[in-house]
C-alpha cells in the first residue's frame, strides 16, 4: 500500500500549493484537510462513512434488551432499520472485496477488516489523525523537522517523487519522529479492540498498527519534503480527550514552500 499512501501525500501537497499560490506562506488549518484526502485516496469513504453510521447508534437500554430477546424487531419495515441494513451490506459488500486475496491470513471473513477499519479508518472520518500532531510538533522544533527535511533530501530527487517501501523504512529519523508522536498522542488509546485469536497465538497490540505508521511515514516524507511548517503566533487550542485526542477548533500553521 505504500504507493497509495505516497500518493495520498502528493494529492495533499497538490492542494495546500494551490492554497498557497503566490504568497510566501499562507495560514492553513491543517488538521481540517488531511483526514479527508487520506480517505479519499485510499478508496474506502464509503466503507468508513458505513461504519461511522453503524458505530453511531446509540439506541436505547429498553430497544437492546428487546432486541436481544426479539430479533423480529431489528427487520422491521422503518427507516432506521433500512439505514441500518444498507450500511451493514455496504460493510459487507467492500470487505468481502478487499480481502479476496487474503489467502493465509489467521482471521478470515469481515473479521479482519473489521479490525482495520475501525483502527485506521474510523479516526478520519471524524478527523482525529495522527498527522496534524505530528506536524504541530514538527513547527515548534524547527530545529527537528529541518533535520528530517535534510534525511528526506537525500533520497527525494525532485518534490514529486515517489519513495518505495525500501526507501522508507531506511529513514530512522522519520522512524523517530512518528514514535515520538504516537508517545504523546496515540491515535486510540480508549478505543475497545477485538482480537479472537487463540492465547498466545498472536501479538496483543493493534493488527492495523503496521499499516497506520507506514501511512503516517508516508505522508510525512512528503509533507516534510515540500513545506515549511511554522507556528501562528498566538494562536492556541484546547484538546479533547476521547477515545483519541483531537485538537478544537483545529491545529492552524503557516505553510510555505521549500525552494528545493
Amino acid at each position: 500500500m505504500t504507493p497509495t499512501f505516497v500518493q495520498a501525500g502528493h494529492n495533499l501537497k497538490a492542494i495546500w500549493m494551490k492554497e498557497i499560490g503566490n504568497k510566501r506562506e499562507e495560514r492553513i488549518t491543517i488538521s481540517d484537510t488531511i483526514a479527508d484526502i487520506t480517505l479519499d485516496v485510499i478508496g474506502l469513504t464509503e466503507l468508513a462513512k458505513a461504519y461511522d453510521f453503524v458505530t453511531k447508534q446509540n439506541p436505547t437500554p429498553l430497544y437492546v434488551y428487546l432486541c436481544r430477546f426479539f430479533p423480529f424487531i431489528r427487520k422491521l419495515p422503518t427507516n432506521d432499520n433500512y439505514k441500518f441494513y444498507d450500511a451493514v451490506n455496504t460493510i459487507n459488500n467492500v470487505s468481502e472485496k478487499l480481502l479476496a486475496d487474503q489467502k493465509n491470513s489467521p482471521v478470515q471473513g469481515t473479521d479482519l477488516l473489521s479490525i482495520l477499519v475501525k483502527a485506521n479508518y474510523q479516526l478520519p472520518v471524524n478527523e482525529q489523525l495522527t498527522h496534524p500532531w505530528a506536524l504541530y510538533f514538527l513547527a515548534k522544533n524547527p530545529d527537528f523537522q529541518d533535520r528530517l527535511r535534510k534525511e528526506l533530501l537525500d533520497i527525494f530527487p525532485d518534490r514529486d517523487y515517489h519513495p518505495t517501501f525500501d526507501q522508507i523504512e531506511k529513514l530512522k529519523f522519520l522512524d523517530c519522529t512518528v514514535k515520538e508522536t504516537l508517545r504523546f498522542f496515540p491515535p486510540a488509546s480508549n478505543i475497545t479492540t477485538y482480537n479472537f485469536l487463540p492465547f498466545g497465538t498472536g501479538a496483543r497490540t493493534c493488527l492495523g498498527i503496521k499499516m497506520a505508521v507506514l501511512e503516517l511515514k508516508c505522508m510525512l516524507a512528503v509533507l516534510i519534503r515540500n513545506f515549511e511548517f511554522k507556528l501562528v503566533e498566538g494562536f492556541t487550542f484546547g484538546v479533547k480527550y476521547t477515545t483519541v485526542a483531537k485538537p478544537l477548533p483545529g491545529i492552524d500553521l503557516l505553510v510555505s514552500r521549500v525552494d528545493c
